[in-house]
């Protein structure tokens, strides 16, 4: 009898842990903040989780090689510039000075940084019948400059000089500012219902927790200025988008857990005003402008896990893999007049990346002894690598710390 009452209240006590992963930025290859596990108890089925972060990359991957991050948006070079500037009608003739005009290439290094520090917010509100409503959201301050420098063209000293001042002048031809981007961002709001289910001693595991997630995308975040070739946003550029995702917690043994996670995103087709390309130049020193029906593509995302707690008295660690993939963006010509030729398939091509990450987590969880868990808080430090192992593709190599508090109630 003794036997049989103690087995019952270790299954109660186990029903009281829960697992779920809060949904970030998922599909933005600048901000990929891919979501973490946490464990939470269901005396205290809500949650709150509050993340100050920091965040850093100076160079990117282009197609399995290293390259500048602004030259994702394509190869800056000012004799294509000089023959786009004709192209696009912006002048008449070729603008460079006439004993560079047989040159067929006139390359530029492109270098940058991006860094930033800003705030997720995210929350989850139980709901009856193992439902639960999450929500998730950021703003970050970005700095984001961009450096274009002169050294591979056999140039002289007096070429080099004119063809810094002839990118002063292409600029301005181009109706483009400095590209010197400082500005407070505000992301797209993620939000989700969650149906989960608990399921104790199966498959030789002490507790499966497995659910599924459906959600939506609200479009809140920052519009990308297209006049600033440095400028970024934090979201989809006011694109709608939904989800699905699928989370699973295997308990291997007491205090070890196995998560695994999966999430499709997809980001709803809208006409967007953007800079145009009319042959090989950059989409950020496109020659033209105009209205694009923009079709993004798929982002898949998949994030195995482990996580270790009581490691001493309340300190755990963690450790996650995390793979995010972009698929192609399909661009389709809405402006009413288009005698002006634009390069749609140069953007498309160059809207696909995929990135991997490495999270290193370490937290102290202040109610893990405790009989009065509620509203004790967790405290976390997650260290985001950036890895090239596989896949990594066109997308900044970012890292990013961050530090989070996160309280059940």
């Amino acid at each position: 009898m003794v036997k049989r009452m103690a087995q019952q209240l270790s299954l109660i006590a186990l029903s009281f842990l829960h697992t779920t992963l809060f949904s970030m930025v998922v599909d933005n290859r600048y901000f990929t903040l891919i979501p973490q596990p946490y464990i939470h108890r269901c005396e205290a089925p809500s949650h709150i989780s509050i993340q100050p972060l920091y965040f850093y990359a100076d160079y990117a991957y282009g197609l399995l090689e290293r390259t500048g991050i602004p030259e994702l948006e394509g190869k800056y070079d000012s004799a294509i510039i000089a023959k786009a500037l004709v192209t696009a009608q912006r002048v008449a003739t070729n603008p460079l000075r006439a004993d560079l005009q047989g040159r067929q290439t006139l390359p530029w290094d492109e270098q940058s940084t991006i860094s930033g520090q800003g705030i997720t917010f995210s929350y989850v509100q139980a709901l009856p019948r193992n439902f639960s409503l999450n929500l998730a959201w950021i703003f970050a301050h970005v700095n984001h400059d961009i450096e274009l420098l002169q050294g591979h063209n056999n140039l002289t000293a007096g070429e080099k000089q004119y063809m810094y001042s002839f990118k002063q002048e292409s600029n301005q031809l181009l109706g483009l500012e400095e590209p010197l981007f400082h500005k407070t961002l505000v992301g797209d709001i993620d939000l989700g219902l969650r149906w989960g289910n608990i399921c104790h001693y199966r498959s030789k595991f002490r507790r499966i927790d497995a659910g599924v997630t459906f959600g939506g995308v609200l479009p809140s975040g920052t519009v990308r200025p297209i006049n600033n070739p440095a400028s970024l946003c934090l979201g989809g550029n006011r694109h709608w988008g939904v989800y699905a995702a699928i989370d699973a917690d295997f308990e291997v043994k007491e205090d070890m857990h196995v998560t695994l996670f999966f999430r499709t995103d997809k980001r709803l087709s809208k006409v967007d005003y953007l800079r145009l390309p009319v042959s090989t130049e950059p989409n950020n020193y496109g020659a033209t402008s105009g209205q694009v029906e923009v079709n993004p593509g798929w982002t898949i995302m998949f994030a195995p896990a482990i996580t270790v707690e009581g490691v001493r008295e309340g300190l755990g660690v963690g450790l996650q893999y995390s793979l995010a993939h972009h698929f192609k963006d399909t661009l389709s010509d809405r402006r009413t007049d288009t005698n002006i030729p634009v390069q749609l398939s140069e953007m498309d091509h160059r809207s696909e990346w995929a990135t991997e990450q490495l999270s290193l987590r370490m937290f102290y969880d202040f109610a893990k002894f405790q009989d009065n868990r509620v509203s004790l808080p967790t405290l976390s430090v997650i260290w985001n690598i950036p890895v090239h192992w596989s896949v990594r593709e066109f997308s900044p190599m970012t890292t990013s710390v961050l530090l989070s508090l996160d309280v059940n109630f």
